[in-house]
């Protein structure tokens, strides 16, 4: 039970870049019983602010000295601390790793705030018991031991990073080398060539721009695995990766309620190379995992190949939203994830889109991810982003934004004819629009307005 000072425990904000520092305090927080709450630092202050108060945290370390001078000057119930960040890539030394206690008990251990899977902004609780499992599951899938090489490079305050890459490296044994975030991407794949890592994770968007932008200056010999989760993986972006690095390029499906992981993509052929699927497979869920696909217009699951909503059940979920929250469970204990997919004859789940975004066209149903994910193939544009809008005729017109790096003539004409190519009448959309930019999550993915 959390108690305020005074009692047995504090929450502790951290927010601040990618260091050794920050490793340390989250690791003296869990040895003095506290719990670190992670906000990612490019938060803005108000926001920051709002999640400090929600998570009832009395102490703030940060590297943002206007959060800092904010704190400082009107809060006095809140001890403030400003800590540096390292520069560029940093291998976090024994002093640090030492720190380190595993611990497998239910009582809370960290907060991380996620937006990925259900809508606003939400304060995540987690246990140790949910985040070491998580971390032991997700070395056994990736194949991570104390011979493996770690390369942190997004923000320690996403799921993905902070248990998938940090805890999991403190557990294994593994070599991890701690990242700015604000580092190029250019730096970063000059350091896995310079650290020899093994293990790299990315986000789509990001091994997207790799692909696209990067010559291939670096060898990557010694990497073993890079793996991708946070958005839909297209087959064409993964195999231009696999190309690119020399390694696999594995897919994986997490979320923050889960403590990160919850599937990956298996290392082995498919039973049958003939079948094709029209997504990347986000694999198999981890030991003691279960998915199934509902259907809840018929109140019963799905058939192989066919489309539902995601509902999980895993030994690592949260313990639950800060706040009054619910934590929407049925009687087996499977929780919706508000994520549409399928599962194929191997047992493989596929993820199509989010419920919260399919859109309905003249009675049909679209998911705009596949849209965008069959764009994104034809090689015309940079990022697009596909959507509804409200219109008297279709009920929802399709439209779809996109960027453009290269001047092509008529691209609108040349995506349109791209579409009528592969799919349906109704799922093509009826409108392009060419924007300059998107504005991005901290995982990559592109704000959907």
């Amino acid at each position: 039970m959390y108690e305020r000072f005074g009692g047995k425990m504090k929450r502790i904000a951290i927010i601040a870049d990618n260091s050794c520092e920050y490793v340390s305090k989250i690791l003296i927080s869990w040895n003095d019983n506290d719990v670190p709450v992670l906000i990612d630092f490019r938060t803005p202050v108000h926001a920051c602010v709002e999640m400090i108060d929600k998570a009832d945290a009395k102490i703030v370390y940060t590297d943002k000295v206007d959060l800092y001078n904010h704190l400082t000057s009107i809060r006095t119930d809140i001890m403030v601390e400003l800590i540096d960040s390292d520069i560029g890539a940093v291998n976090l030394p024994d002093i640090i790793r030492n720190l380190y206690k595993k611990r497998y008990d239910n009582e809370e251990a960290v907060i991380l705030f996620s937006s990925g899977t259900t809508g606003g902004c939400k304060g995540v609780r987690l246990s140790h018991m949910a985040i070491t499992t998580n971390a032991e599951k997700n070395a056994a899938r990736k194949r991570v031991d104390n011979n493996s090489v770690l390369y942190v490079y997004k923000t320690l305050s996403h799921c993905a990073s902070f248990v998938g890459e940090l805890l999991l490296g403190l557990i294994t044994g593994a070599n991890i080398y701690v990242c700015s975030v604000r580092t190029m991407i250019r730096m970063h794949l000059e350091n896995i060539c310079k650290y020899n890592v093994t293990h790299f994770s990315v986000n789509p968007s990001v091994l997207h721009m790799i692909v696209i932008n990067e010559k291939k200056r670096y060898n990557y010999s010694a990497l073993e695995m890079v793996s991708c989760s946070g958005a839909l993986l297209d087959k064409k972006c993964r195999d231009m990766a696999q190309k690119f690095f020399g390694c696999k390029v594995v897919n994986m499906y997490g979320m923050t309620e889960v403590s990160s992981l919850f599937s990956c993509r298996t290392i082995e052929p498919k039973k049958d190379p003939m079948v094709e699927d029209d997504f990347e497979s986000v694999g198999i869920p981890l030991e003691g995992n279960k998915v199934r696909i509902w259907n809840f217009e018929a109140g019963v699951e799905t058939m192989e190949g066919e489309i539902g909503e995601v509902q999980i059940f895993s030994l690592t979920l949260m313990l639950g939203y800060l706040g009054e929250e619910k934590i929407d469970i049925d009687r087996e204990g499977y929780w919706n994830t508000g994520d549409l997919g399928y599962i194929n004859s191997d047992g493989e789940l596929f993820i199509v889109g989010r419920k919260d975004r399919m859109i309905i066209s003249c009675g049909h149903n679209i998911y705009p991810e596949y849209i965008e994910h069959l764009i994104k193939q034809s090689g015309l544009v940079d990022e697009c982003v596909v959507f509804g809008e409200k219109d008297e005729l279709y009920g929802e017109k399709i439209c779809c934004m996109y960027t453009c790096k290269d001047k092509i003539e008529k691209v609108e004409d040349h995506l349109r004819k791209e579409c009528i190519k592969y799919l349906a009448q109704y799922e093509v959309p009826h409108c392009f629009r060419e924007c300059a930019g998107f504005s991005h999550t901290s995982t990559g993915k592109i704000v959907v307005k």
